[in-house]
């Protein structure tokens, strides 16, 4: 009974000390979010359409685009209901996601800790924590943050057993973004995957029923938005010579667990690329050998959200973060595994290696997030929407090519901003004529999309404000120029009559 006893005790024992560190890492990254709290001038775009579906949800109306799934609308809408002031549901989301990030760092310590020591799985942990791509997110207003936890508690609770749960993190994952609905059939292949032809019957209805929110969601988007919802006609409408910028989307995907601050030689770029690539590529190997079942999900989820960013148009750094922690998992795995047995010079080595990546992501997090064209970036069309809220008369409207920042900062109904994305007009003539009869006042030329051939450009249409400037300026009356470092928008109103 001693013997129990005492193997009871060193059990507790490692627990405790295991909760005190993992405390100590969750306390250390709350210091390095806290400061960024709020600190952007202008939240990222996508913010202010979110912003726009919270409103109608909660005011029990459907929203102007499906674009956007209504789980964390609804989220930062509720809460933003505790909370005072005209920027609420902002406030919201960001003290939704500076709360969410200890829940998801303990989460991923958990998951770690079920296939590496508890000190590896911690190492995991806190090299999400102060990935630059981790620190963005929880510091804005975005949904990356909750994607990441609805993802976790599905395989954490699959990996409990308790499948039923796991069922309902995952119905609430299909709801945050409409590729994370793939956690549901790699659910049921986990379960089945346990069970064999043991699988109750009754068992195949909860995916049907974990589906039914999206299913339901995206019928209604069908019949309010045509040309097969928003992100199909995105990829139906992608940009020339496509493939090449999908293949570097891609790539980047392992990119994200390198400091940005390392990548910038191209020798050490891509010498470093190989060797992430390498470490994660054996580490996904031996999870898929070593745990058969509990990896289904694991390697699923990865391969299906990188395949899908793979061919999507667009891609922001911060796609990476819900697959991030597989990537420093497997690498983990695989560096694990290549120093267990070995010399006492390649655990030193790997203790090195660990640090000095924990170092480069607090140097590149901190250098990236007091970097004054990420804090003050599209700052000049919060200050378009602050002139506009003073300076609108009756019945103007404002063209401009991102609308919702211009409509948020200047309060004004929504028929007031027009997004240049929806003209139609091809030729200069075509343009001032289609405007006048939309009774546009003003029209409003920025140097963020103006020359650029992109995804962004195309969708916004920039060209045609650039053309309209370049070669109708008798058309136009200069009103004001905004600046912001290099980043500069000028407001025109156009004449009333007249040939260009």
């Amino acid at each position: 009974m001693s013997r129990v006893s005492a193997a009871i005790s060193d059990a507790g024992a490692v627990k405790s000390s295991e909760s005190h560190r993992l405390g100590l890492l969750l306390a250390a990254t709350m210091l390095l979010y806290v400061p960024f709290f709020n600190a952007f001038t202008v939240p990222y775009p996508d913010f202010f359409s979110y912003h726009e579906t919270a409103e109608a949800l909660t005011r029990l109306t459907w929203p102007e685009t499906f674009k956007r799934m209504p789980l964390f609308p609804l989220i930062i809408g509720g809460l933003a209901r505790l909370l005072p002031g005209p920027d609420a549901i902002l406030h919201a989301a960001q003290l939704w996601n500076l709360l969410l990030a200890p829940v998801c760092l303990w989460l991923i310590f958990r998951l770690a800790r079920r296939v590496v020591r508890a000190p590896v799985a911690a190492a995991v942990a806190a090299l999400c924590a102060v990935n630059p791509v981790m620190v963005y997110s929880v510091t804005q207003p975005q949904i990356e943050l909750t994607i990441l936890l609805t993802v976790l508690l599905v395989i954490e609770w699959a990996w409990q057993g308790r499948v039923g749960w796991a069922y309902v993190a995952a119905a609430a994952a299909s709801l945050t973004r409409h590729e994370i609905a793939v956690v549901i059939p790699l659910l049921l292949l986990h379960d089945r995957l346990r069970h064999g032809a043991r699988l109750p019957a009754h068992r195949l209805l909860w995916p049907a029923l974990a589906a039914s929110g999206f299913v339901a969601w995206c019928a209604v988007s069908l019949l309010h938005e045509s040309g097969g919802g928003p992100y199909a006609r995105e990829l139906l409408t992608r940009h020339d010579g496509g493939w090449r910028v999908f293949l570097a989307g891609s790539l980047r995907v392992m990119w994200g667990v390198l400091p940005d601050s390392l990548l910038r030689v191209v020798a050490v770029r891509w010498g470093l690329w190989l060797l992430s690539a390498g470490l994660i590529g054996t580490g996904l190997a031996l999870l898929a050998r070593r745990h058969r079942v509990r990896s289904a999900m694991l390697l699923g989820f990865f391969m299906a959200y990188g395949a899908i960013h793979a061919i999507f148009p667009s891609f922001l750094p911060r796609y990476v973060l819900p697959v991030l922690w597989i990537l420093y998992l497997a690498s983990a795995v695989a560096v694990d595994a290549m120093s267990a047995g070995g010399a006492r010079w390649l655990g030193r080595a790997k203790l090195l290696l660990v640090a000095a990546a924990l170092i480069g992501g607090v140097a590149s997090s901190i250098q990236l997030m007091r970097r004054p064209s990420v804090l003050t970036n599209r700052s000049t069309f919060r200050q378009v929407g602050e002139w506009y809220r003073a300076a609108a008369r009756p019945g103007d409207k404002l063209v401009v090519t991102l609308p919702r920042i211009v409509r948020y900062y200047s309060g004004l109904p929504g028929e007031s901003v027009v997004p240049s994305g929806s003209l139609d007009a091809s030729s200069v003539e075509a343009l001032l004529q289609e405007l006048r009869e939309k009774g546009v006042t003003y029209v409003v030329w920025d140097s963020l999309y103006a020359h650029g051939r992109g995804y962004d450009a195309t969708r916004h249409k920039a060209h045609l404000l650039t053309m309209l400037v370049d070669q109708a300026p008798s058309q136009l009356q200069f009103v004001h120029r905004f600046r912001e470092g290099s980043e500069q928008t000028i407001v025109y109103r156009i004449r009333s009559g007249g040939a260009p």
